[in-house]
């Protein structure tokens, strides 16, 4: 049973499955696999019968996608804290068979993972690891309401962290009558800047768009900024290039043949397709003159920040998780609201809307980039600073108290702070 039930989760995590069966069958699917440790989470429901112990981090660790990326985040921002920390990779051990048996009960467990992950967790026989703590979700989505699965999983948890309050909007809105505490926690991006890089002289100014394809293509809509860029310039024009970060392409291997057909005879639209890790993917920033990601929904927009503490001016759609730190310090794209639709099935089905972003707005801004340097380049400082304000560290001062005896200690990152 202990095999079976992370084979089951990593079939429905990984299957194409419409939004509307996700929203049917989620919520069942959640009960089955935490079945085994319902009992215990409502006998230390409350707060104050936790003791202090021990910050037990479980993310996708080895992961080379956004969601593994942010997990990465939290443990280093963590660590600048000085806490007792405990990391455990739910990717390379779904099993917990790494977490030491020993580990004292109490402190916190942070689950930087959506509820279809966080039920292998909670469906293991794995009680030292959360079942006498207090309990932290991670969760980022896309679409303005959670689905069912989702909001049946909020009362498992004493608090939901979200990177953005459009994220935290759905889940205030799923949840009900629990008391779960929802908290804004951006990602601490800032707390892993990019190395120094000589600025770029010379070659074709340079957009870059970055897309997963496992995060679904249609929602991601690299091929908008391909219609874009070829709305905004001409196929002889050897001043700028697209260059279009494809990671994943064999998820969606029509998708991507779709975005190679409609670049078709454009010499200044290369695509890349090789896996990158962390230092790859900011050395691949440093070669581009702006980011743009015209997406339909982000909860978030990892890359996107990213990019702006990279020190590059965004195009970006104004709609969704990322306006927290791209209005204002971007150039912004209208958008009207239209029904989700994803071939991947991700996020057709659920009734709800996301943003078609305005091709011809988004080209008039790529020509705009162009053809004013000294602009973008005051985009590009507004867009830095506002990144390096708002995703520094986690607010863990708010929960001190249970990771050690005394909410009164500084963490190793402020020691030498004036």
């Amino acid at each position: 049973m202990s095999k079976l039930i992370p084979f089951m989760q990593g079939i429905w995590r990984r299957m194409p499955l419409p939004g509307a069966l996700q929203s049917t069958f989620g919520p069942p699917l959640w009960k089955l696999l935490t079945a085994r440790g319902r009992a215990k989470l409502r006998q230390s429901a409350e707060p104050a019968a936790i003791k202090p112990g021990p910050l037990v981090i479980s993310a996708a660790v080895s992961d080379f996608t956004g969601i593994g990326r942010a997990g990465r985040l939290t443990i280093k921002a963590a660590e600048a804290w000085g806490v007792p920390l405990v990391v455990h990779d739910i990717r390379g051990d779904p099993e917990m068979l790494g977490v030491p048996s020993d580990l004292p009960p109490g402190g916190v467990w942070l689950a930087h993972c959506n509820p279809p992950e966080a039920a292998v967790v909670l469906s293991q026989p794995a009680d030292h690891l959360w079942a006498t703590r207090y309990r932290i979700g991670y969760w980022a989505y896309e679409l303005a309401e959670l689905p069912r699965f989702w909001t049946a999983s909020i009362p498992f948890f004493h608090e939901i962290w979200t990177p953005s309050r459009f994220v935290a909007d759905a889940v205030e809105q799923a949840r009900g009558s629990a008391t779960t505490v929802v908290r804004v926690v951006p990602h601490p991006v800032a707390i892993d800047p990019p190395p120094e890089v000589t600025p770029r002289t010379g070659g074709p100014l340079t957009f870059l768009v970055m897309v997963d394809a496992r995060s679904s293509l249609a929602r991601k809509n690299p091929l908008g900024a391909i219609r874009a860029f070829q709305q905004a310039f001409s196929p002889g024009d050897t001043d700028v290039r697209l260059v279009v970060k494809v990671v994943a392409g064999w998820k969606d291997p029509r998708g991507v043949a779709s975005l190679r057909d409609a670049a078709a005879g454009w010499k200044a639209i290369r695509f890349i397709e090789d896996e990158l890790s962390d230092a790859e993917t900011q050395r691949l920033l440093a070669t581009a003159d702006c980011l743009v990601s015209l997406h339909r929904a982000e909860g978030f927009g990892l890359p996107i920040a990213e990019g702006m503490l990279a020190g590059l001016p965004v195009i970006a759609t104004d709609w969704s998780g990322n306006t927290d730190f791209t209005r204002g310090a971007s150039y912004e794209v209208a958008y009207s609201l239209i029904p989700a639709v994803d071939s991947s099935g991700r996020y057709s089905g659920t009734g709800q809307r996301w943003a078609d972003p305005d091709i011809a707005a988004a080209a008039a801004l790529m020509r705009q980039v162009r053809a004013d340097p000294a602009g973008r380049a005051a985009i590009a400082r507004r867009g830095q600073q506002r990144v390096r304000e708002l995703c520094r560290e986690l607010p863990l001062d708010a929960i001190a108290a249970l990771i050690r005896p005394s909410s009164a200690f500084v963490p190793n990152h402020r020691q030498d702070a004036p």
